[in-house]
């Protein structure tokens, strides 16, 4: 079986999704990477009706993109497709590729569903999701077969080799020092705003905030919320020294106040153990 899997990043991270979704072929499955973010900026396309204008309009990066992936697939006579990573093809264009088994895996969970979700459901014979929450009446699963979806499967987070340390072990990383008690990297979503800025107020310099934001979005988030901190941009290559150095991690994926109060309290639950639990490490 042939798979081309579609995403879209630049720089350091695209060159290891590069590498990493090469790598992951067997003799059973072969993994073709293509990125579709080469061709425009995705932020042109981050809301399915930005996609449709694009799509109606003809832009010419749309075009030369839809050109190269048909030529891939052909080159390779590829069995299926995995789309992930703001979809760029619209459902239109999808229902002109026949022979082609064509999965979405959504990657942003509830906060972005209605954005570049939902709208493209019906184009794909599969989803993949990898958030099981929703909401607090129903699960993603539940949302899914709801809204059309035809196959659904949970696909959980995890990791490329390129952020994973395989020369360490949990014991060898928790005998270490680690001077950074808690730790979220992410990127500055106005969505996760008001939590981050509660939990860095409450933890002080104990809890450190990095990742993707912005002059515009740091003005915003220390002007609104009162200076919770500036918020530094960190590469990805750095990502796994930092964590390595780090007590606790957590990260901020949901929305609304119930998830953000559950993440709050399994912090300090943590925070609380750690006092002994961590006694006499670093």
């Amino acid at each position: 079986m042939k798979v081309v899997y579609s995403f879209t990043k630049t720089g350091y991270e695209a060159r290891y999704w590069e590498k990493e979704i090469a790598a992951a072929s067997t003799n059973e499955c072969e993994f073709i990477p293509f990125n579709h973010g080469r061709y425009l900026n995705p932020y042109l396309y981050w809301r399915a009706q930005l996609l449709d204008n694009l799509y109606y309009a003809k832009h010419p990066g749309l075009l030369r993109m839809h050109a190269d992936f048909e030529r891939i697939l052909s080159e390779n006579q590829a069995d299926a497709v995995i789309v992930d990573t703001f979809p760029p093809y619209h459902p239109d264009y999808l229902r002109t590729l026949k022979g082609v088994y064509k999965i979405l895996r959504t990657s942003d969970g509830p906060i972005s569903a209605y954005d570049r979700d939902f709208a493209y459901l019906h184009a794909y014979d599969h989803v993949f999701y990898h958030s099981p929450a929703y909401s607090s009446e129903m699960g993603m699963a539940d949302k899914l077969r709801y809204c059309g979806a035809r196959k659904i499967d949970f696909w959980p987070m995890a990791l490329f080799d390129q952020l994973f340390d395989v020369s360490k072990t949990e014991e060898t990383i928790l005998s270490q020092p680690r001077d950074i008690d808690i730790l979220f990297i992410g990127s500055l979503h106005v969505g996760k705003m008001p939590f981050l800025a509660k939990i860095k107020k409450a933890l002080g310099k104990r809890c450190r905030i990095y990742g993707v934001a912005s002059l515009k979005k740091n003005l915003y988030f220390n002007l609104r919320y009162g200076h919770p901190g500036w918020i530094t941009p960190v590469g990805f290559e750095k990502y796994v020294s930092l964590y390595q150095r780090t007590k606790i991690g957590f990260n901020v994926h949901n929305r609304g106040v119930t998830q953000s109060g559950a993440i709050a309290c399994l912090i300090f639950q943590a925070m609380e153990s750690c006092k002994y639990q961590m006694a006499g490490r670093t």
